[in-house]
This record gives C-alpha cells, structure tokens and sequence, in this order.
C-alpha cells in the first residue's frame, strides 16, 4: 500500500516543470523592470537636458547659492518672531529650494553656508545641517520657551551644537534663569568666531538667578553686539571688552541683583571705545554723583531713576531729547556748566552728531 505522503516520477516532474516556469517568468520580470528603469533614467536625463533651457538656468551656480542663502536667511529672521515647537518641521520650509530639481539640489548641498542656521528643534535637524553646513560659521537659536520637549531632551540638543562652539557666530539664547545656569556650564570653551551673543530670560517669576558667568573662557575677540535681558551681568566682566559695538542690558525689576552703580557703567564705556549703541533699562542699582566729562560719539539710550545722580556734564556737541515732557525733564550741561539734577525718571536719547 502507497503512503499518502509518498509523490510518484509524474508528481516530481510536474513539480521541477512548474520550478522551471516560474525561474523563466522571473527572469523575464527582471528583463522587463531593468528596460523600464534604463528607460525611466534616459527620461530623466532628457528632462534635466530639457531643463537647461529655461531662463533660470542660466544662472551660474555661484549666483544660484547665494539666492537661496538670502531666502535661508530672510525665513530665519521671519520666525525669530514667530513661537516655534520642538520638532517644528514649518521652521525649515526654506528647504524646499534644494526639492524643486536636480541641479537645484546639487548647487545646494554644495552651499554650506544656506545650512549654517539652525533652530534646535529636533536632534534629526540639528545633526543633518552640522554636517550640511561643513565648515561655515554657525547661526544657532536655542528658544526653549515655548518647546514640548523634555528639557533634557532639549539641553541634549545643545549639547550637540556646542560641540562645534569655534565655528559659532551668532547665539541665541532664550529660556528661563534656572536653564540658563545649566546652559552656561556648556559655554566654556572660547568662541573665537562669535560676533553676536542674545540671552534673554522671558519669565518673570523665576527667582533663580545669578551673575553672568566669564563665558567662553572670556575669548570673544570678534564679538561687536551683546545683548543680556534679565540676565545680571557685572560691568567688570570680561565679555564687555573693546571689540563691542552695540550693547543691550535690560535688568530684572524683580531682583536686587544689578550690573552696578554709574560709576561701574562710566568705568566700562572707557574700555568700550567703538561702542554705538548702548541700551540700559534696570541696569544700574544706585547714582552716586558724579560728573561726566566725556561721552562716546555713541548713540545712547538709556532708561534711568536720577534719584541720587548730582550733576551730568555731556559735550555741546551732544543731542538730548526726551520721551516725556520737556517740562519734566531734568537740566542736562551741554557746556562748562554744571547743574544740578532733580529726582525723575525719564528716557534720553544721545544719537550721534
């Protein structure tokens, strides 16, 4: 008797017949598929032949790189303004430029400078255009604000940018005063690139604050604009050194902790001789008298209470105006003389004659 699961000669050779079709069937599948994609590829090299005649590319790639740096850059400063999450893909929609063909993709992989800003939105980004952006100096935004991300996921991200600290040209940073005391920690390694420096501190309830540490081991020799708010700083620290041209201190109204008094301020602009600019608001704890016998050809704002400022000597060549009423603004020597100052809080704007 025959067990069933004993197959006779026919059943074998049906089985090696059926083996034989199906090698031919996918041997003849694989002829086709390799024909369609040889004809696939010619298509695509006569589209981008077909390409070449548009008036576009005519550019030469140089000019076409630098198109797409000016986009990069005018998208960055848009959403400076704008409240971005963690892993906001709308925050690189400028991307798009490197999608619309193959010449395009190519002149912009090749521009490292069109990946040199990043937003620290998610690990994925924030690796992809370090490497993207080789050697170009660096444009890094660390708002942690208003991000769904666990903070430590977050400081991680920072951690990967500040790997590449020398290339650094402009940071900025915004979080609350205890995030930035761990983010000052990661800041110690000199930045000789860094020509701007924002941190900010949006909260306003958050007691958990300090000086501003000598960042970047106090090598900052391109720096020319800092700017600090709610973020103490001391006028004898060492980043307020010559180079800077534009400085910005806005103090905590909240906080007994300040820069210093007039006379530290004073002391600090004769070390700041190319400065321009200079904003204060909170900034100066106490005005003892003092008389000032020479200003910076700055333009200069400042936001102060002249409760115990005695007098102020400024050049005649100096410009005073006020926010408020004339009437209401305390008397200013534009000459030799001297006069006395009465206890108002007022805004004076010095631009430069």
């Amino acid at each position: 008797m025959i067990k069933s699961n004993e197959r006779g000669p026919l059943a074998l050779k049906a089985d090696d017949t059926l083996l034989s079709n199906l090698s031919l069937v996918d041997s003849a599948r694989k002829a086709i598929e390799d024909e369609i994609a040889k004809h696939s590829h010619a298509i695509v090299e006569l589209k981008s032949r077909l390409n070449t005649f548009a008036p576009i590319a005519r550019l030469p790639p140089e000019l076409l790189s630098e198109i797409f740096v000016v986009c990069a850059i005018q998208y960055f400063e848009l959403q400076e303004r704008d409240i971005y999450y963690y892993g906001a893909p709308h925050y690189y929609s400028w991307i798009k430029v490197s999608h619309v063909c193959r010449h395009w993709r190519t002149v912009a992989l090749n521009a490292p400078r069109l990946w040199c800003r990043i937003a620290l939105t998610s690990r994925s980004a924030v690796k992809e255009l370090l490497t993207r952006s080789k050697k170009a100096g660096l444009s890094i935004r660390a708002d942690f604000r208003h991000s769904y991300s666990p903070l430590d996921e977050r400081c991680k991200l920072l951690e990967l940018a500040v790997e590449e600290i020398p290339r650094f040209k402009e940071l900025s940073i915004s979080c609350t005063a205890r995030t930035l005391q761990g983010i000052f920690r990661m800041l110690a390694r000199p930045a000789p690139l860094l020509q701007k420096l924002k941190i900010s501190d949006p909260g306003n309830a958050d007691l958990y604050y300090s000086y501003l540490p000598m960042l970047f081991s106090s090598e900052t020799p391109s720096l020319y604009h800092l700017e600090l708010r709610k973020v103490p700083i001391r006028w004898s620290n060492l980043i307020l050194h010559s180079p800077l041209r534009h400085l910005v201190i806005v103090g905590r109204r909240d906080a007994s902790v300040k820069p210093g008094g007039l006379v530290d301020v004073l002391t600090a602009l004769d070390n700041l001789p190319m400065l321009e600019t200079l904003e204060l608001e909170d900034a100066i704890s106490t005005l003892p008298p003092r008389r000032l016998n020479y200003l910076p050809s700055i333009a200069l704002s400042l936001c102060l209470t002249f409760g115990q400022l005695g007098s102020l000597r400024a050049p005649s060549t100096v410009h005073i105006s006020s926010a408020i009423s004339p009437s209401l603004l305390p008397p200013f020597c534009l000459s030799e003389a001297v006069v006395p100052l009465e206890e108002h809080t007022c805004l004076i704007a010095l631009p430069c004659i």
